[in-house]
């Protein structure tokens, strides 16, 4: 696959309360294998995977109880591939391997495809409930000003571990800095109570890489 660029020009996140499953292997040949960010300095990083998530709904009749999942967005995780390789040398499936990633130094990307439209307000309440009033949240919400569209992508980088960029809307935003903040917000995806399934997908790619 043809190493592909392009620069973040975004919109603005939306997390709500979800289940993911990876994306089948034979849909991750067509998405993009490495991707160049805004740092400060441009940066190439590696896509180490990425999972689709959904929305579940569930609704009770007199027999029985019905359960939906509606898809909500695709999520893409981006990393220095050769940093990673530390941290792959963890157990994939265990709570210090995701611990690791989340606590990690080296530079990590975000990104998040719409599968349909979303409000500014659904953004805004989703994400105030998963960051639960860390610091630095009220300036992240802040950030969410219109609706989000479907294919309409957001960035989110982070940096040394510390420091969050948010690109939105088609312009960056002030950096939110504190290790709290950033960690909860990997964590979304990420955090230790998440399904193992929803986290697989953003490591699938790689586990290749100690091969």
């Amino acid at each position: 696959m043809s190493r592909a660029t392009r620069t973040c020009g975004l919109y603005a996140l939306l997390a709500l309360t979800a289940v993911g499953d990876p994306f089948p292997l034979q849909a991750q040949v067509a998405i993009t294998a490495s991707r160049t960010f805004d740092f400060g300095n441009p940066l190439t990083l590696a896509r180490s995977g990425t999972g689709e998530y959904k929305r579940v709904t569930s609704r009770r009749t007199a027999t029985r109880l019905e359960v939906s999942m509606r898809p909500l967005y695709s999520v893409a995780l981006f990393v220095d591939s050769a940093a990673f390789r530390n941290v792959l040398r963890k157990r994939p499936d265990s709570d210090d391997f995701y611990k690791a990633v989340r606590e990690a130094v080296f530079p990590l990307a975000v990104v998040l495809t719409m599968s349909r439209t979303f409000t500014a307000d659904e953004i805004a309440q989703q994400f105030a409930a998963d960051l639960k009033d860390v610091e630095g949240s009220a300036a992240f919400l802040g950030y969410f000003e219109a609706d989000l569209a479907a294919e309409d992508e957001i960035v989110l980088r982070v940096l040394e571990g510390q420091i969050v960029k948010v690109t939105a809307y088609g312009k960056d935003w002030p950096d939110i800095r504190g290790r709290k903040f950033a960690r909860a917000l990997l964590g979304i995806w990420i955090g230790s109570d998440k399904l193992p399934s929803m986290r697989a997908g953003l490591f699938s790619r790689s586990l290749t890489w100690l091969r």
